[in-house]
Protein backbone atom coordinates (compact mmCIF):
# COMPACT_ATOMS: atom_id res chain seq x y z
CA UNK A 1 0.00 0.00 0.00
CA UNK A 2 1.31 3.34 -1.08
CA UNK A 3 2.19 5.85 1.46
CA UNK A 4 2.45 9.21 1.04
CA UNK A 5 4.10 12.51 3.63
CA UNK A 6 2.35 16.11 3.64
CA UNK A 7 4.92 18.83 3.31
CA UNK A 8 5.06 21.68 5.18
CA UNK A 9 2.91 23.20 2.69
CA UNK A 10 -0.09 20.80 2.75
CA UNK A 11 1.03 19.32 -0.30
CA UNK A 12 1.14 15.44 -0.90
CA UNK A 13 3.08 13.70 -3.85
CA UNK A 14 0.68 11.33 -5.16
CA UNK A 15 2.36 8.01 -5.48
CA UNK A 16 3.54 6.86 -8.83
CA UNK A 17 1.23 3.98 -8.61
CA UNK A 18 -1.53 5.88 -8.13
CA UNK A 19 -1.03 8.10 -10.89
CA UNK A 20 -1.01 5.34 -12.84
CA UNK A 21 -3.69 3.89 -11.77
CA UNK A 22 -6.14 6.80 -12.40
CA UNK A 23 -4.09 7.67 -15.54
CA UNK A 24 -3.43 11.61 -13.96
CA UNK A 25 -0.62 13.48 -15.45
CA UNK A 26 0.16 17.26 -14.43
CA UNK A 27 -2.40 19.85 -14.56
CA UNK A 28 -5.19 16.84 -13.91
CA UNK A 29 -7.98 17.99 -11.71
CA UNK A 30 -8.54 15.69 -8.62
CA UNK A 31 -12.04 15.49 -6.37
CA UNK A 32 -11.88 14.28 -2.89
CA UNK A 33 -14.66 12.39 -1.65
CA UNK A 34 -15.48 12.07 1.98
CA UNK A 35 -17.20 9.48 3.00
CA UNK A 36 -17.40 8.74 6.74
CA UNK A 37 -14.10 8.39 8.10
CA UNK A 38 -12.11 7.95 4.60
CA UNK A 39 -11.21 10.44 1.81
CA UNK A 40 -11.78 8.67 -1.79
CA UNK A 41 -9.94 10.45 -4.89
CA UNK A 42 -11.36 10.74 -8.00
CA UNK A 43 -10.13 11.84 -11.21
CA UNK A 44 -12.46 14.89 -11.86
CA UNK A 45 -13.15 17.37 -14.95
CA UNK A 46 -11.45 19.68 -16.30
CA UNK A 47 -14.05 22.57 -14.95
CA UNK A 48 -16.80 23.56 -17.30
CA UNK A 49 -15.37 22.70 -20.38
CA UNK A 50 -15.84 18.85 -18.94
CA UNK A 51 -19.15 19.29 -18.84
CA UNK A 52 -19.70 20.03 -22.37
CA UNK A 53 -22.24 17.48 -24.50
CA UNK A 54 -23.18 16.23 -21.12
CA UNK A 55 -26.57 17.59 -21.94
CA UNK A 56 -28.53 16.22 -24.65
CA UNK A 57 -29.75 18.63 -27.28
CA UNK A 58 -32.45 18.21 -30.47
CA UNK A 59 -30.67 19.00 -33.29
CA UNK A 60 -27.51 21.36 -34.59
CA UNK A 61 -27.26 24.46 -32.18
CA UNK A 62 -26.08 27.98 -33.08
CA UNK A 63 -24.33 29.42 -30.38
CA UNK A 64 -23.90 32.70 -31.94
CA UNK A 65 -27.92 32.56 -32.34
CA UNK A 66 -28.37 31.32 -29.07
CA UNK A 67 -26.06 34.29 -27.50
CA UNK A 68 -27.95 37.15 -29.62
CA UNK A 69 -31.09 36.09 -28.89
CA UNK A 70 -30.06 35.58 -24.67
CA UNK A 71 -28.81 39.45 -24.60
CA UNK A 72 -31.99 40.33 -26.83
CA UNK A 73 -33.85 39.38 -23.74
CA UNK A 74 -31.78 40.71 -21.41
CA UNK A 75 -31.89 44.46 -23.19
CA UNK A 76 -35.43 43.84 -23.17
CA UNK A 77 -35.52 43.20 -19.59
CA UNK A 78 -33.35 46.20 -18.77
CA UNK A 79 -35.03 48.78 -20.53
CA UNK A 80 -38.32 47.76 -19.11
CA UNK A 81 -40.56 46.38 -21.77
CA UNK A 82 -40.54 42.92 -20.39
CA UNK A 83 -42.63 44.48 -16.70
CA UNK A 84 -46.28 43.86 -16.66
CA UNK A 85 -47.40 47.38 -14.88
Amino acid sequence: MPIAKISAKGQVTIPAEIRKFLGVTPGTHLRFVIRGNTVQIEKGGQGIAALKGSVPVAGEQDFLAVRQHAMGEVASEIAGEGKDD
